[in-house]
């Protein structure tokens, strides 16, 4: 699996243009040299969760993307990748499983998903869903619990990669004990090291935003919005990060909507 360090270019919506914090991101792009296009033909921001998980650098899987908190909104899903991006017969599979993109954290030989994905598929049995998903793959799939305070269910807010077999957690050691224990039993199992972000006295309840970070290649662009934990996460990722550059970013508008940096990009390798 192609993972963001291996990345080379990102891609945005072009209706991400209209928020405020679009000149900040791009600034930082520019400024790093980081190579970025627009995607026509999307029906919302949300590109990670509706376009194709890169496999490898000719390969790409596609899914239905029909998640449960849009059944009422479907004039926000967009309904042809085809129209956002030049895919063509030989390098998009479509593996029919419903499945959000902000579902899909690539580890190098794994991929790590929560366990929504078997709600949104109840029709599928269990085993027979995972062995799509991990011949689709070609690797292992982690299922870790589902966050519930998160209604999407992604794992992108809960658990990013790091290199192999290091990935780091949110800080879940602030506000969720319980579930924090969840995750680490699971995880514990598939990677010897396992960093967590915790702001203690500085933890407020969109310290989340943190986690969803872009990253491209050597460069992570971390959401920043104007709360008490925004400094302490930059220096927790510094550490984590190091061999990155670890960039501060304005995020306010894409949060209020309900999600952050990793949400509005697609990010791969050409």
């Amino acid at each position: 699996m192609i993972t963001d360090d291996q990345t080379n270019k990102v891609y945005f919506s072009e209706y991400l243009r209209a928020y405020k914090c679009w000149k900040s991101i791009k600034e930082a792009l520019l400024e790093h040299e980081i190579n970025f296009e627009m995607l026509p033909g999307t029906k919302d921001i949300w590109v990670r969760d509706f376009m194709p998980i890169q496999k490898d650098v000719k390969s790409f899987i596609g899914y239905e993307y029909n998640p449960d908190y849009h059944k009422e909104e479907q004039q926000y899903i967009t309904p042809d990748v085809h129209n956002c991006f030049e895919f063509t017969h030989n390098n998009l599979m479509i593996m029919d499983v419903i499945v959000d993109g902000g579902n899909v954290i690539k580890c190098n030989d794994k991929v790590i998903m929560t366990d929504k994905v078997f709600v949104e598929n109840k029709e599928k049995n269990r085993e027979f869903l995972k062995t799509i998903l991990e011949e689709s793959f070609g690797c292992e799939v982690v299922f870790i619990p589902w966050d519930k305070a998160e209604k999407c269910g992604h794992s992108d807010g809960m658990v990013r990669y790091v290199e192999p077999g290091h990935i780091v957690i949110n800080n879940y050691a602030d506000i969720d004990e319980q579930l924090r224990e969840e995750l680490l039993k699971v995880l514990r199992l598939h990677f010897s090291k396992i960093s967590e972000l915790q702001y203690g006295k500085y933890a407020q309840m969109n310290s989340w935003v943190h986690i969803n970070f872009l990253r491209v290649g050597n460069f992570l662009l971390v959401p920043q919005i104007g709360i008490a934990s925004d400094t302490v996460a930059i220096e927790q990722l510094k550490e984590i990060y190091r061999d990155c550059e670890v960039v501060p970013c304005e995020a306010k508008g894409i949060v209020a909507k309900g999600g952050a940096f990793n949400c509005v990009s697609w990010n791969i390798k050409e």
